[in-house]
């Protein structure tokens, strides 16, 4: 009986260390960038920025798949978080004090546009630690919105849009020449880079975040392929 106590103590002195430890802090590889209406943060490994949820101004969470990332500095640094599980998460959402993270992706019948579903992971602390539900129902609970739209306060709608170039000598394969966002009352809001826009999101003053590729030339990475987040500077741009 004596050693079980000592194992049972050791076990929960073990579990203390393991929730007690640090997060590890990356500087950002690029210092965020400004331009006249976006900021533009640049991701700590290489990938696509797969989904962003929350507040430049307090806490920003950001998916790279399998891997989540916060910053509370706005960009300068970023935080590894407690998530562990190889499932790519996919978007974002809150209900009251709770983060949900998708892992999975939905279409709806012949609608072409993907929605995140299956919130089976949540955080309690603001993407700190995260934990997974344990009742296999996140498939049952509503989905989480598009993954590539977004609708604000006022009703405008905001997504991707893509323009392509065309090489006259065709050398080259078609390639994204502008990128920006198509809203629902027939504007092009155009981006200051060119990237793959992979989610949009919206704060609480109804800026709008885009989670995205890194920069793109000619269709291919222009250097770096770590993975971006534009934040537009004032609300509805």
């Amino acid at each position: 009986m004596k050693s079980f106590y000592l194992f049972a103590l050791l076990l929960l002195s073990l579990t203390a260390c393991q929730s007690d430890e640090p997060e590890i802090i990356t500087p950002a590889p690029v210092a965020p960038l400004e331009f006249n209406d976006w900021i533009i943060l640049t991701a700590p490994e290489n990938g696509f920025v797969e989904a962003v949820y929350g507040n430049i101004d307090s806490t920003l969470i950001i998916s790279l798949g399998n891997q989540l990332y916060r910053t509370l500095d706005q960009g300068k640094t970023w935080q590894t978080t407690k998530y562990a599980s190889n499932e790519s998460i996919f978007g974002f959402s809150a209900s009251g004090d709770t983060i949900n993270a998708y892992s999975s992706l939905l279409k709806i019948q012949d609608n072409p546009e993907l929605y995140i579903a299956g919130p089976r992971y949540y955080s309690l602390d603001y993407g700190k630690t995260w934990k997974k539900r344990t009742s296999d129902d996140s498939f049952s609970r509503p989905h989480g919105g598009l993954k590539k739209a977004v609708t604000a306060a006022n009703g405008i709608t905001y997504k991707p849009v893509e323009e392509y170039k065309v090489d006259p000598s065709y050398t080259i394969p078609p390639y994204v020449d502008k990128s920006g966002l198509q809203t629902s009352d027939g504007r092009v809001v155009y981006l200051p880079q060119v990237v793959n826009v992979k989610g949009i999101s919206l704060d609480s003053r109804q800026r709008v975040y885009l989670a995205c590729s890194a920069v793109l030339c000619q269709g291919k990475y222009c250097s770096s392929r770590h993975g971006q987040v534009f934040i537009s500077k004032k609300p509805l741009p």
